[in-house]
């Protein structure tokens, strides 16, 4: 008789247990895949259920088992269930496989007061026991956007142009899944062969991801279209091509993104071609950061009429008279100019507005930002190394290309001091400048823009480069 119990609250928790499949709110369909078998089983039975999902969608299922089920089930005597899984596609995950091997309900008193199983992003099922909530895990990759930075008139290879390609991509997967995920970059001629490819067999991460490359117009090594190496290519209408693949276990995904180009010698040639060139906006990628950017930039005066050198004359005036040399780091009672907690609705309209443009390619983000700029911008602080970074943040917020020189100071005396400062790209032409020295030195004399736009030789004279 109790034998005959145990089978029938055997079978009762069979039907109250439910593998439940949903797809945007929709049963799932006779066509979907088996991703994994589950075998449930204890001292008197066996059952086996396959799981079916839709190939990677955003869908779940769920096996649970509560309280309710273990009463019924137990009886107050003792068994043991055994949940085997049995994976058969290899993109199903799970957080964690740390669970005990098995389940044993001790009684109506047990600890287990509901037991479920989960699959999330995480490390792969081996075949096993252990209990959990079971979802599948989308991996993949798309190119979100493609940004050719050519003249009105196209792009002409020759000596001191390039043509900057900028991509926005997103890739999605677990840092501990083993894929890989490749970038190939390619200038396709019209017959679809290429004459130019860059490739980065494995990008690491997840998450955005930006591409900024600057191609000389110059024919790659072993090229499809047979063009000579390392040879300009010849005037006519190509495609640039992005193409970003993920590759799983039994599972590849592949996006690919083009773009027409138009390859011209009536097109402007050499630091011209660059001046001409079509200026993208590079912003961080962080809210708050660009939010205060475009605030500062606003401050300073600047105007989107404006030529790129009155731009980046306008934002070192800014920063030298409103910025002050400060160990931030040692502490210090700071008045803060941006209370982000205050301009929480402005800054998420701002971010709504950028990514927008994001989609239409008027803009780029590149998320570079140092862990200490946030705190610096707000409270308009910092040493060279802080400086420099917001100065290359400001330039590029409002379309010139600049960044951050490392190396040192040569003192009068001699002896040199680690040191930061910036270079910007002005109509072809780089120019060397150090708002932290000028910070410093403000009214001591050596009066405004001592340090403003040096040549390489000027600032070799007080800067070593590393």
């Amino acid at each position: 008789m109790k034998k005959r119990k145990k089978q029938i609250g055997f079978w009762v928790f069979l039907a109250l247990f439910g593998v439940i499949f949903f797809w945007n709110g929709k049963e799932t369909q006779a066509a979907e895949k088996k991703v994994m078998i589950l075998q449930v089983q204890d001292q008197y039975q066996t059952r086996t259920f396959d799981v079916y999902a839709d190939e990677y969608g955003d869908g779940y299922f769920t096996f649970s088992l509560e309280k309710e089920d273990i009463d019924v089930l137990k009886k107050n005597q003792k068994d043991q269930i055994q949940i085997r899984v049995t994976v058969v596609d290899s993109m199903i995950h799970t957080a964690t496989l740390a669970y005990a091997p098995s389940l044993v309900l001790e009684g109506k008193e047990s600890k287990y007061q509901e037991v479920s199983f989960e699959y999330q992003s995480g490390d792969e099922i081996r075949n096993g026991y252990f209990s959990y909530t079971l979802c599948p895990f989308e991996a993949g990759v798309s190119v979100d956007s493609l940004i050719l930075s050519a003249t009105s008139k196209g792009f002409h290879p020759s000596s001191g142009n390039s043509l900057p390609i900028r991509s926005m991509m997103t890739v999605q997967r677990d840092s501990y899944d083993g894929s890989t995920v490749s970038l190939r970059i390619r200038v396709n001629n019209q017959a679809g062969k290429y004459v130019f490819q860059k490739t980065y067999p494995n990008l690491s991460g997840s998450g955005s991801v930006s591409l900024n490359y600057k191609w000389s117009g110059k024919a790659s090594k072993n090229n499809q279209a047979k063009a000579k190496a390392g040879a300009y290519v010849k005037s006519g209408t190509y495609q640039v091509e992005i193409c970003l693949t993920y590759k799983g276990k039994g599972y590849v995904k592949t996006a690919v993104k083009r773009k027409k180009l138009v390859i011209s010698k009536k097109a402007p040639a050499g630091k011209k071609g660059v001046a001409q060139a079509k200026k993208i906006p590079i912003f961080t990628g962080y809210a708050n950061i660009d939010y205060m950017a475009e605030k500062m930039t606003q401050a300073a005066g600047v105007k989107s009429g404006m030529s790129q050198d009155q731009k980046v004359k306008k934002i070192y005036h800014y920063m030298t008279v409103k910025f002050k040399h400060t160990h931030y780091y040692e502490g210090g009672n700071f008045k803060v100019y941006y209370n982000l907690n205050k301009l929480k609705s402005g800054i998420n309209s701002y971010k709504r507005q950028t990514d927008q443009k994001i989609r239409q390619g008027k803009l780029i983000y590149d998320y570079n930002a140092g862990y200490s700029t946030e705190y610096c911008m707000q409270r308009r602080i910092g040493v060279c190394d802080d400086h420099a970074q917001i100065f290359a943040i400001l330039c590029k917020h409002v379309g010139v290309e600049a960044g951050v020189c490392s190396g040192y100071y040569k003192n009068r005396n001699g002896s040199l001091a680690g040191h930061a400062w910036n270079y910007a790209v002005i109509n072809g032409n780089t120019y060397y400048y150090d708002v932290d020295i000028e910070i410093q030195n403000y009214k001591r004399g050596q009066g405004d823009y001592y340090w403003y736009k040096k040549t390489r030789a000027q600032a070799n004279k007080t800067h070593k480069f590393m």
